[in-house]
C-alpha cells in the first residue's frame, strides 16, 4: 500500500467526474496546500458520508495484488460476509490481470472514498490547473 501521509488531518474537499472512466478527487493538507488525485480507467466509485469539513485520517492506494473480495463487496455495497457471486470473483481476477488499483480515503470526520481504477496520478493544484483548465482568450 502506498500512503499519502501529507494528507493526514487534511481535507477531502470534493470529487468531480468529468467523463466516464475519469475522476478528480480534491484534497488539501492541514495547512491547505491543495492537490488533486486524477484517476483514469475508473471502474467504480463509492463516496459516502460527505460533509462540510471532511477531515482525512489517511489516503492510500493498493496495487493489483492487494484488494480483497471484502473490499470489492464494500465498493459495491454488498452485504458483509456474503458468499461471493461469480462476477465478484471475475472482477477480482480482472483487478489482478489488468493491474488495477484501489484508491481510498478514510476520514476521521465526514466522507469516505473508495475508487477502483487503472491509474492514480497525484497533481499539485498548479499542475492540475495547467493540465485540466482551458485557457480562455481575451475578448
Amino acid at each position: 500500500m502506498k500512503d499519502y501521509e501529507q494528507f493526514h488531518d487534511g481535507y477531502f474537499e470534493g470529487i468531480w467526474i468529468p467523463a466516464k472512466g475519469t475522476a478528480h478527487v480534491y484534497l488539501a493538507t492541514s495547512d491547505r496546500q491543495r492537490s488533486t488525485a486524477v484517476l483514469t480507467g475508473v471502474v467504480m466509485v463509492k463516496v459516502t458520508g460527505f460533509k462540510e469539513g471532511n477531515i482525512i485520517l489517511d489516503v492510500g492506494t493498493r496495487g493489483a495484488s492487494e484488494p480483497t473480495l471484502e473490499e470489492i463487496a464494500d465498493l459495491y455495497d454488498l452485504t458483509p460476509g456474503h458468499k461471493p457471486a461469480a462476477w465478484e470473483l471475475q472482477l477480482l481476477e480482472r483487478v489482478r490481470n489488468e493491474s488495477l488499483c484501489l484508491f481510498e480515503i478514510n476520514c476521521s470526520y465526514g466522507g469516505e472514498c473508495l475508487i477502483l481504477a487503472e491509474i492514480v496520478e497525484l497533481l499539485s493544484q498548479e499542475e492540475w490547473i495547467e493540465r485540466h483548465m482551458p485557457v480562455r482568450s481575451p475578448r
